[in-house]
């Protein structure tokens, strides 16, 4: 049985391509292109395993979202990961800020490897999750995906 992940990103092209790397491996796939709707997912969906959210949107902040869930009893310890449509566009206090705040890693779609993207995210998620997934290929303190 796969896990239940919510995308939530601004570029639908970005959405399908993650989608597209995910779904073939059982897992459910969740879209929404507004932090809006995300929060509406998250508030009436208990079921969500991982969250992959843009970590720049034209309207709203991720990172309010990300304190959101981490602040949350129930989804305090769900893996978040910050997307980037590219590593150049990730300063230094836009880093810090995310790891202070709880993010646990970073795809970089500019150097998008579906393989990888797959192993990182599947190596967050719980055990029963994945099922005889094949493990992380970076080490523990890699917390990027994508480059």
């Amino acid at each position: 049985m796969g896990a239940k992940i919510l995308v939530v990103a601004s570029d639908t092209e970005n959405m399908a391509r993650l989608e597209m790397s995910l779904s073939p491996r059982g897992h459910e796939v969740v879209l929404c292109n507004k932090l809006s709707d995300a929060q509406t997912v998250l508030d009436n969906d208990t079921t969500i395993d991982l969250i992959i959210c843009d970590l720049i949107f034209p309207v709203g902040d991720s990172f309010d979202l990300l304190k959101e869930v981490r602040a949350d009893h129930a989804q305090g310890d769900m893996p978040f990961i910050f997307l980037v449509e590219a590593e150049s566009l990730l300063t230094d206090n836009l880093r810090k800020a995310a790891a202070i705040l709880g993010a646990d890693k970073f795809i970089f779609m500019d150097n998008f490897d579906a393989h990888r993207v797959r192993c990182e995210i599947e190596a967050l998620l719980p055990e029963q999750t994945t099922g005889s997934m094949p493990p992380a290929i970076t080490q523990p303190e890699d917390r990027e995906i994508g480059t």
